[in-house]
């Protein structure tokens, strides 16, 4: 599944690497870099990033203004080690009693 067509909140990971596009505020920004430094902000619909250039600012950008670069660590999962496969249980099963309270 590719990554933009999973819901909002699991498009990306902290550690990201991300570059922005479309972004018509800070157009300057536009093929910068940056890195997601937290979780989604479901209220304000945005990833948290840093950009990884000038004064390493912060900001929140939505989804349609982030492509992956390169992705972080949180994504390589190690499918011997027990605390990593029951984490990823946990979130697995946490988003599909989010999705299914939704129905």
């Amino acid at each position: 599944m590719s990554q933009s067509k999973l819901p909002k909140e699991l498009q990306f990971r902290k550690g990201d690497i991300v570059k922005m596009v479309q972004l018509k505020s800070k157009k300057k920004w536009n093929g910068k870099l940056g890195t997601i430094i937290g979780l989604f902000n479901k209220e304000k619909q945005r990833w948290p990033i840093e950009i990884n250039f000038d004064d390493k600012q912060h900001a929140l950008l939505q989804s349609k203004n982030l492509r992956i670069y390169k992705q972080g660590i949180e994504w390589i999962i190690d499918i011997n080690s027990p605390i990593q496969r029951l984490n990823l249980l946990l979130k697995s099963y946490t988003r599909d009693l989010e999705a299914f309270s939704k129905l």
